[in-house]
């Protein structure tokens, strides 16, 4: 997708094979394209194959899936971990996380959800429909399915993983002008949450500018204010997550 990033791994690694982590190769193998081809074929069109599949086989299961999709910092993991005590207790639920390395957001979740899964991209910066297929993970007992995308604005919002609904969390810290910056993953999601509202006191953050420039980018969508400290807009975003269950 974007040679800077690292989304195109498989072209910019010279060494042979799978790799589980970066720490396994020399930094000095990474290579970028010096040839650029014009192609008459959709980037896109190997993973919304993937994406429809998984779409079809979530149906059939009757697994709803919700993607989670913020910049770095923005609090997926606080709001997921808390948002556990408000979500029914007879809905089996399954977690799958994405990051480059570790497993630090998957351990903190697994005491929360007894259902976590961990996908490690090792240097693409966003999880693709290939990754949610059910060769790659274990949708047994999942009746609901939240899926913590790797902290990014930008190539998450590209990549359709199947999913029924998409969420975009904007945290006060992030300021009032992301949503005109980065407006993909707003035009596109069904849901904006808007994290931390606790430090309110202590930023100089337009609120009612900020969500304004939601409105410009996607005029319908519902927006939760939430916190993880007062678990403001928790039981509001439980009851989202309910009510648009596939």
């Amino acid at each position: 997708m974007c040679l800077d990033c690292g989304c195109e791994n498989a072209n910019l690694l010279t060494v042979k094979g799978r790799v589980s982590s970066l720490q396994e190769i020399n930094l000095k193998d990474i290579k970028p394209l010096t040839k650029k081809m014009k192609i008459g074929k959709d980037i896109l069109s190997k993973n919304n194959k993937y994406a429809e599949k998984n779409r079809k086989q979530f149906n059939s299961a009757g697994v709803s899936v919700v993607n989670f999709m913020s910049s770095p910092g923005a609090g997926k993991t606080s709001l997921l971990c808390a948002l556990k005590e408000f979500l029914p207790r007879d809905i089996d639920l399954k977690v799958v996380v994405g990051d480059l390395e570790t497993e630090i957001d998957a351990t903190r979740l697994k005491k929360h959800y007894d259902n976590v899964e961990q996908i490690n991209t090792i240097s693409s910066c966003h999880l693709d429909a290939e990754m949610l297929t059910d060769k790659t993970i274990d949708m047994k007992g999942a009746g609901l399915l939240l899926i913590e995308n790797i902290g990014n604005l930008v190539c998450p919002a590209s990549f359709d993983l199947g999913e029924h609904k998409k969420v975009a969390l904007i945290s006060l810290t992030e300021g009032e002008e992301k949503p005109l910056k980065y407006p993909l993953l707003f035009k596109d999601c069904n849901l904006v949450v808007i994290t931390k509202t606790d430090l309110k006191p202590h930023l100089s953050i337009n609120i009612e500018l900020l969500i304004s420039n939601i409105r410009k980018v996607n005029s319908e969508v519902k927006i939760i204010m939430t916190n993880t400290k007062t678990l403001e807009g928790l039981k509001d975003l439980s009851k989202w997550l309910i009510e648009s269950k596939h």
